[in-house]
């Protein structure tokens, strides 16, 4: 089969969110915006406007509008996600980025955006994890201003001093890296290892004049780093600048905060009052820049999740154990890192995090409030499905926070506590029969067995069957029978009362003109397998080799699309061919996912995830049944009004109704785009 790759780039406005979301908070206006990855590093420009999100496995968030509604970043990001970023006080069309993940791959390093986040480029690649970092890494001197690159030239970068990875072994090559022409190219400081792992400030004012606060104490170099000296010799875990108090320095140690008046010759110890006790670090202490008697901390309980954020507004004598405002937080409001960033003009806003999500105080740092409308990045376990009852009608598990449920056709949503756990819960396959019936696998862990539980008042309540699941993280009914459901590789065919094992099929992942669909894991490869009866027999329809990951139908042509082993395959006219879909821009396909529109059979889609790095193939359509792709993954620098969306798309289905394609993502969230020839709803 002769095939052409056509349109690797098209440029779509029409990708939209789907923001987890309140009937409440859409009531109040609120757009929405649920989080669920861990934010790493928080940075404000000098405008006072541009705000930017770092995700540990989530990529960049961007705000336009001081931090009050955000959008994803990632066009030309090859990193899954980012550790810490900083802003060109020069000029907050200059970013820097270290992009990290939870596996060491040569696509995390560092990245230059010269547009204010609508694009980046990589400019050193380095194979690190950076998975736990959030410390203020990288930093602008201003001093160093060149009118050719409307910028600062000098900026610096403090290498992770021991990396440590979820899955392969980093790279360790701790050291101080500096470029001298605004991020563009890096060099590595001689003898510079000692630097490393260390929060960077310069000295306001002073040109060169770079300062390094590690476990070590804290350094001051007078000549761009090229040698320090030791102006404390503590651990430090807090350091800043106030360019209202240019002279001064701050630290925060385990137990102590410090100022010193003259640039480190002395030092001055704060109240720690309330907040030095046994089992706490003090850490993170930051400055106003244009009030330098209001800071921010936090404490972390040692061995526990008690994390406390405070604020002085009298330069250290006293401290304000911060209020936190979680209200229109869809997820659970877990404890996070005291991630700060000041306001460069107003002493009184400050950004920072709340759980999975950003605040935003105005009142100091008193007070810190929900902020995250636009940051979807919620993990959907296993597959989701439209139900075959309504498809306005929708439920899914979540690897980390049980589940969530809609009628209206993702308007609005309705969390659902499955596992009883107030911090979350890991879930997979879920699916709603009916509105009020609700299957899913629950796990105590990742790894852990899946365990079948029942709904049967739209996610109020959950039965724990005991039933341990098998096969396949999908779950499905049966057209025009409420009665029968699949839960991976287990049916019901009583409302969920009593359930039981299907022979010849390890899971069903679609229905197609009454007839069920799945696949049987085979000795070799896997069988596509039909029922019509309800799940009591079937039929294998076709065997593959490779082991099948999802399908979709084309029943008009009689043809069968699948994802098998990172690739793309349809069968028909009693053979397989595979599709000749475009590589990534590292040469490979990590497709996880396919799906066909229902109302036109010749559009079908290929889902992409890399997971080790974000692909720039996520999500490919044709319009002439696989002949020519199109790439709907955003590729070029995003124009005023478009979003970025649909990255690492982990499962693809087609709404019936509307046409849409909705992609549920590998921690970027759930989006939606609309289908060739159709309006956005």
């Amino acid at each position: 089969m002769v095939v052409a790759c056509i349109g690797l780039v098209l440029q779509s406005l029409a990708w939209q969110p789907v923001p987890l979301l309140s009937a409440e908070s859409r009531k109040a206006g609120i757009i929405g915006g649920e989080g669920g990855q861990w934010p790493r590093g928080i940075a404000v420009a000098g405008d006072g406007t541009t705000v930017f999100l770092a995700i540990d496995v989530a990529g960049i968030y961007r705000s336009l509008d001081g931090g009050i509604t955000w959008q994803l970043s990632t066009v030309g990001l090859k990193s899954r996600g980012c550790a810490a970023l900083a802003v060109d006080p020069r000029n907050p069309d200059r970013v820097v980025a270290v992009g990290a993940n939870s596996s060491p791959v040569a696509q995390n390093g560092l990245y230059l955006s010269t547009d204010r986040g609508a694009s980046w480029r990589q400019t050193l690649p380095a194979s690190l994890s950076g998975l736990d970092e959030q410390r203020d890494q990288v930093v602008f001197d201003p001093e160093t201003y060149s009118a050719d690159l409307k910028g600062s030239r000098n900026v610096y970068w403090s290498r992770i001093a021991k990396d440590h990875a979820s899955w392969g072994e980093p790279e360790q090559r701790p050291a101080l890296y500096r470029s001298v022409d605004g991020g563009a190219n890096w060099s590595e400081i001689a003898d510079s290892k000692r630097w490393a792992g260390s929060i960077l400030r310069m000295r306001p004012g002073r040109k060169g004049h770079l300062l390094a606060g590690n476990s070590e104490g804290l350094h001051l170099s007078t000549n761009d780093g090229s040698s320090f000296t030791t102006v404390a010799t503590k651990n430090i875990t807090g350091l800043d600048v106030s360019g209202q108090a240019p002279e001064q320095i701050w630290i925060s140690t385990a137990g102590s905060i410090e100022r010193s008046p003259d640039g480190g010759k002395t030092w001055v110890s704060l109240s720690v009052v309330g907040l030095a006790r046994p089992g706490y670090t003090i850490r993170n202490v930051r400055v106003s820049p244009v009030d330098a008697r209001r800071l921010l901390v936090w404490t972390q309980e040692d061995k526990g999740w008690s994390w406390q954020r405070w604020a002085s507004h009298d330069g250290g004598a006293t401290w304000t154990e911060a209020r936190k405002d979680a209200k229109h937080a869809f997820l659970p409001d877990n404890s996070r890192q005291g991630l700060f960033a000041w306001h460069p003009k107003d002493r009184d806003v400050a950004f920072s995090v709340g759980g999975n999500w950003p605040t935003r105080s105005t009142d100091g740092g008193r007070t810190w409030r929900w902020s995250g409308q636009g940051v979807n990045a919620v993990y959907v376990g296993g597959r989701f499905n439209f139900s075959l009852s309504d498809p306005k009608v929708m439920f899914f598990g979540s690897q980390d926070y049980n589940g969530a449920a809609t009628i209206d056709g993702g308007g609005t949503w309705t969390y659902t506590n499955i596992s009883g756990n107030g911090w979350g819960g890991f879930c997979y396959g879920g699916y709603a029969v009916t509105r009020d019936f609700l299957v899913v696998g629950h796990a105590s862990g990742w790894g852990a067995p899946r365990v079948l539980r029942v709904s049967t008042n739209g996610g109020r309540d959950w039965r724990d069957t005991g039933i341990q699941l098998g096969g396949f993280e999908s779950s499905l009914g049966w057209p025009g029978d409420p009665k029968v459901a699949f839960a991976h590789n287990h049916r019901s065919l009583d409302g969920g009362a009593t359930w039981s094992r299907m022979v010849g099929c390890d899971g069903v992942l679609t229905v197609s003109r009454g007839l069920a669909y799945g696949v049987r894991g085979e000795a070799v490869g896997s069988s596509v397998v039909v029922s019509a009866d309800r799940g009591a027999t079937w039929k294998v329809v076709a065997t593959s080799e490779k082991r099948i990951s999802d399908l979709a139908i084309d029943a008009v042509s009689n043809r069968v699309y699948v994802a098998a082993e990172e690739h793309a395959y349809v069968f028909g006219e009693g053979k397989w061919s595979e599709l000749k879909i475009p590589a990534d821009h590292s040469g490979g396909t990590w497709v996880k996912s396919v799906a066909v529109d229902p109302a036109d059979p010749r559009v079908v889609y290929v889902g992409s995830c890399a997971n080790i790095y974000s692909t720039d193939v996520a999500v490919l359509r044709s319009v002439d049944s696989g002949k020519t792709w199109a790439n709907l993954t955003v590729n070029k620098p995003l124009a005023d009004g478009q979003r970025d969306g649909g990255r690492e798309a982990a499962t693809l289905r087609v709404n019936p109704a509307t046409r849409e394609l909705w992609v549920a993502t590998s921690c970027y969230g759930i989006w939606k785009i609309s289908g060739p020839g159709t309006r956005p709803n």
